[in-house]
């Protein structure tokens, strides 16, 4: 068969699926139809465009719901060789379909408004990234879908083989089957006693992997095999992820089994707290933690009744982003840790606790980011985060001995860290000569442009933590 023939196939089958699958779905009772998973959507508006390399064959399969666009659309293009491949696609994204404004935050682009064209370009450069490295592998093992990106109004999958060789009648019945399942499944849930669901304020938020990477109450340990491939994280399912919730100050935190942390709030900044407060508790605990930024973050959607998120979507800017995706990066830097469950929600009650605390919560962040810097070889950074908590502490002790005077003291913004220090020498005791030490040190830097060493910024971090005190967080 031609390559013009075969596109032709596929454009066919593609119309031949959706009229299919709208008649099925149309039998389905009016409670089934709320339970189709986003992946499986396909009723109107609907465009399918495809992205078709040959040798190896592999198709980048786009679903839109556009409703400027004609419903029931088919654009095949290809199949192209990996040598004029990339060529065409620039064409075709430069075509005016794709110059649809879109206010996405998974999009990596600098640009403050970015376009379907640029998001679509990052994903097709991840095909065609994956196509170059893949010199070892055997494609045909990989027939059938292996990613997934899912948002509202789109999805985009990489299906390895055509699938115009697939019978799409199978494919409408195995999407009606798995949508009566789901309501089947949510029945079956709902049958069985279980603690009253958790107040859900937010049903959208953001969300992020824990990282370095974890699995909960499982064994990780790699085998042979996977060593030799150099597969260091794990996969899990969409339907064998176990969560389980906390509530940080009435906002909703879901965890689920491989590390995946959804925080259920629509401020950004609190979603941030949160999760870094999480990251630091988890630090002092003995569990290795990166600090969350905000690019890294990801938008969700959670479904109470189902008791699970039901809508996810990422940027792929980062090793954390990368444990996004169906197929993660399984040669990341990191290995998956086994991480007991029992130790994991007591990190997190620990969070929620001192989440309550304002003060003591923003001091864990500052050290994170003060311990960030630090491993970044940013010494300076790293000196003056520390700084800030001790200079806080130096300031609290000397208004607990010294407030009793405050009548006949000068104003406190007029009392300078020095005077505190050297006023409270005798309480200090030990800790005197270290802060005034210190103190030179930060003076010297920002007055004097001197360089802060690994060893003093190292030092100023010690003590800045050994003066954060959770042990009295109780559980």
């Amino acid at each position: 068969m031609s390559e013009q023939n075969q596109a032709q196939h596929l454009k066919e089958w593609y119309e031949n699926f959706l009229k299919l699958f709208r008649e099925e779905f149309s039998k389905l009772s009016e409670k089934e139809k709320t339970h189709i998973l986003s992946l499986h959507d396909y009723r109107s508006p609907c465009q399918i465009e495809v992205f078709w390399l040959k040798q190896p064959e592999w198709q980048l399969i786009v679903v839109t719901h556009f409703e400027n666009r004609p419903d029931g659309e088919v654009i095949i293009n290809g199949s192209y060789d990996s040598t004029i491949f990339q060529d065409k696609i620039q064409t075709i994204l430069n075509h005016p379909r794709w110059q649809i404004p879109i206010d996405d935050k998974n999009s990596t682009s600098s640009d403050s408004s970015s376009y379907y064209s640029h998001y679509l370009a990052e994903r097709l450069h991840d095909f065609v990234e994956t196509a170059k490295n893949a010199l070892f592998m055997d494609w045909k093992k990989l027939q059938g879908f292996t990613r997934s990106y899912t948002s509202k109004d789109y999805k985009i999958t990489h299906y390895h083989g055509n699938m115009g060789d697939f019978d799409y009648r199978a494919s409408v019945q195995c999407i009606i089957n798995e949508t009566k399942k789901q309501l089947e499944d949510s029945t079956v849930v709902q049958k069985i006693p279980q603690k009253p669901s958790p107040v859900v304020k937010h049903s959208k938020g953001f969300a992020i992997y824990f990282f370095p990477p974890i699995i909960i109450g499982e064994n990780s340990t790699r085998t042979v095999n996977e060593k030799f491939h150099g597969i260091k994280s794990t996969h899990f399912s969409l339907f064998d992820k176990n969560p389980f919730d906390v509530t940080f100050d009435d906002i909703f935190v879901l965890i689920e089994k491989d590390g995946f942390i959804g925080v259920y709030t629509d401020d950004i900044s609190t979603a941030l707290e949160i999760l870094n407060t999480i990251m630091m508790v988890s630090i002092l605990d003995g569990l290795d933690a990166r600090i969350v930024r905000e690019h890294e973050l990801s938008e969700i959607e959670y479904d109470p009744k189902m008791h699970n998120v039901v809508s996810r979507s990422f940027r792929y800017n980062s090793s954390r982003d990368q444990l996004f995706d169906e197929i993660p990066d399984k040669t990341i830097e990191y290995e998956t840790r086994h991480v007991d469950e029992e130790n994991i929600k007591k990190i997190f009650k620990k969070a929620s606790k001192i989440f309550t605390d304002k003060s003591l919560a923003d001091d864990l962040r500052i050290l994170l980011e003060s311990m960030t810097h630090m491993k970044n070889s940013e010494f300076l950074q790293a000196f003056i985060m520390g700084w800030y908590i001790i200079e806080k502490h130096i300031t609290q002790k000397w208004k607990k001995e010294f407030s009793r005077y405050s009548k006949t003291q000068k104003p406190d913004y007029e009392i300078t860290t020095n005077m505190k220090i050297k006023s409270l020498e005798d309480k200090l005791q030990e800790r005197f000569s270290d802060f005034m030490e210190l103190k030179n040190i930060r003076n010297n830097s920002l007055h004097n442009g001197k360089k802060v060493t690994q060893k003093e910024a190292q030092k100023c971090i010690d003590i800045s933590k050994e003066l954060i005190d959770i042990s009295s967080v109780k559980l």
